[in-house]
């Protein structure tokens, strides 16, 4: 499928931007699951708010027509829907973390697939066509309340793409590339400025794929798993 040739960047709050003519009818939903156990307290959750908005923004461009929608849900010792899936146009801003107690990664991940059932047992089937979802976890630190998430991710997986990011120094690169759709679907951020450009790495290859009406899973493994040391 050909792509029109548009203006060759955009910049969106500071980062630029290529930008991609959408020359397909698909659909995309896109699920940001935030940790906001008590570690996450102060600049974390304030750069991780900001970061939040990065992906938000480079989705609700005008140049993806509307594909995608947007659902956020935060987790600590439970998960909270924070915002239900919507029209990333629509969607005025993200509420910012506002920090809790422990990490729960399960309860994150468990009302995400939740949601996503939801979300697709009422897709209307003369409607809008769906492309495979994806979700974005990322965690400061490490699982350490309730059951392990593994059974969860699983289960996630068969349905959608995962992504987990590390995000700072504490939390457990390998135990997240497990979680992950595949290593590849993985990323170390040491601080809010890498967790802000990879999540606009990632809503820049959404918007690529969904013009191209295709799935986004290579795409996103193809993005560099590590920040702040390229």
């Amino acid at each position: 499928m050909n792509t029109k040739s548009i203006p060759p960047s955009l910049e969106i709050s500071g980062i630029r931007r290529p930008q991609w003519q959408l020359c397909s009818n698909k659909h995309q939903r896109v699920v940001l699951i935030r940790d906001r156990s008590s570690s996450m307290k102060g600049q974390k959750a304030t750069e991780a708010s900001a970061a939040s908005m990065e992906l938000l923004a480079v989705l609700a461009h005008p140049i993806n027509k509307d594909a995608f929608w947007f659902a956020d849900i935060d987790y600590d010792d439970t998960a909270t829907l924070a915002q239900p899936f919507e029209k990333a146009t629509k969607i005025q801003g993200i509420r910012p973390i506002e920090t809790g107690h422990n990490t729960n990664i399960t309860a994150g991940l468990e009302l995400t697939l939740s949601h996503l059932r939801a979300a697709e047992r009422n897709t209307d089937p003369e409607g809008p066509k769906f492309l495979r979802p994806v979700a974005i976890l990322f965690t400061d630190g490490e699982h350490n309340v309730g059951p392990s998430p593994v059974q969860a991710a699983t289960e996630l997986k068969e349905i959608a793409d995962l992504v987990t990011i590390a995000y700072g120094q504490n939390a457990k690169e390998e135990f997240l590339k497990t979680l992950a759709s595949s290593s590849k679907h993985f990323c170390r951020t040491n601080n809010g400025s890498d967790l802000r450009a990879y999540l606009a790495d990632v809503g820049e290859t959404l918007s690529k794929s969904v013009a191209l009406g295709m799935n986004a899973s290579h795409a996103i493994a193809r993005l560099s798993t590590t920040r702040g040391k390229e």
